[in-house]
């Protein structure tokens, strides 16, 4: 497989297609890093996958996500402390943002199907 040259601008929908295929793969591997939040949100109402969601796609931007989830910052930031304790990872570390990263696009490939 390979990327052909895109006019201008079409170079990220082409990356999105290949990070899509390429967590599409990875589909299982995904649900059960997230499935600890998908529980916890079940079992309490919560809403943490959404917020790690998107708190990736913000750029891990802390003030941004809370503005876009209308959430005060304090409130994010324990959002955000909770889901590195259920999941195990650390938000600060490039890896496990990584496998988040795939984990959250695999999930949002599938429930666009």
């Amino acid at each position: 497989m390979s990327l052909q040259a895109a006019p201008a601008g079409q170079n990220g929908d082409h990356l999105c297609v290949l990070l899509q295929r390429v967590a599409g793969a990875y589909l299982d591997f995904g649900q059960d890093i997230l499935h600890p939040l998908r529980e916890y949100d079940r079992l309490h109402g919560g809403d943490l996958v959404r917020t790690l969601r998107v708190y990736l796609t913000c750029g891990c931007n802390a003030s941004r996500t809370a503005e876009y989830l209308y959430l005060h910052r304090s409130g994010l930031i324990y959002r955000l402390a909770r889901i590195q304790d259920l999941l195990g990872l650390q938000l600060d570390s490039f890896e496990h943002r990584l496998v988040l990263e795939l984990a959250t696009v695999a999930e949002s490939g599938e429930s666009q199907r």
